[in-house]
């Protein structure tokens, strides 16, 4: 997570230039680049203890070295740090809405978000124009089912692992950012908001809580 010199979570939100960061596994860590420019991110290496705020979350990080830091903080033209969740920290889901043993890492709320390729066609439609499902941010996207099919979903299973079905998730400005090139599109959410606007708040895929553990691959199939 990208957090400000007060240890402040940092997102799209106020950084659309951060859609355009890339991320690609780079054994055993991760490489981010930018254009040409790259920088790797190792996730077992020490660092610095700091504590970092995640919306109303205050969550206990190690802070990455200097060169990540000063990478992501050339990119953003703006002093930043990387963090990684602290060895054994446990960031709970809302427990309103989910069971006490839920967690979650550096996610705004939950840590799955499914959104039917359905949705995203239909949302298309009403744009004239291909709808991009970066724009939304999943981590699960399944096909085969109607439009919005995932609001009327409970309980299902993917790869072995079970899911629930937490909340719907309400949408902020991230749909609006085209992730190629940072850009915003203020007609996203203006088409979103004539059909999936709900008290208020634009309603866009699932919040998921996962019960168990195992492995997903590309083409699992859903069973409800």
């Amino acid at each position: 997570m990208v957090v400000d010199e007060n240890g402040l979570f940092v997102t799209q939100r106020e950084e659309p230039r951060m859609s355009q960061i890339l991320l690609s596994i780079s054994k055993p860590g991760f490489q981010a680049s930018f254009g040409s420019s790259r920088v790797y991110l190792d996730p077992f290496e020490a660092g610095a203890s700091q504590i970092v705020r995640v919306w109303n979350d205050e969550v206990t990080a190690t802070v990455c070295r200097r060169e990540v830091n000063d990478w992501f903080s050339d990119i953003l033209n703006r002093p930043v740090r990387v963090v990684k969740m602290a060895e054994g920290y446990r960031r709970l889901v809302d427990q309103k809405l989910a069971n006490k043993d839920d967690v979650v890492s550096f996610a705004d709320g939950f840590p799955f978000l499914l959104i039917s390729q359905g949705s995203i066609e239909e949302l298309g439609r009403r744009l004239s124009q291909a709808a991009d499902v970066l724009r939304f941010r999943p981590n699960l996207v399944i096909e085969g089912v109607s439009a919005h099919a995932e609001d009327d979903m409970n309980e299902f299973r993917i790869g072995g692992i079970r899911f629930r079905c937490a909340k719907a998730c309400a949408r902020c400005v991230i749909p609006t950012i085209d992730p190629a090139s940072g850009k915003k599109n203020p007609k996203i959410n203006k088409v979103l908001s004539k059909y999936r606007k709900f008290n208020g708040k634009i309603l866009f895929g699932q919040n998921l809580v996962h019960i168990g553990s195992g492995i997903l691959q590309t083409g699992d199939r859903i069973e409800f």
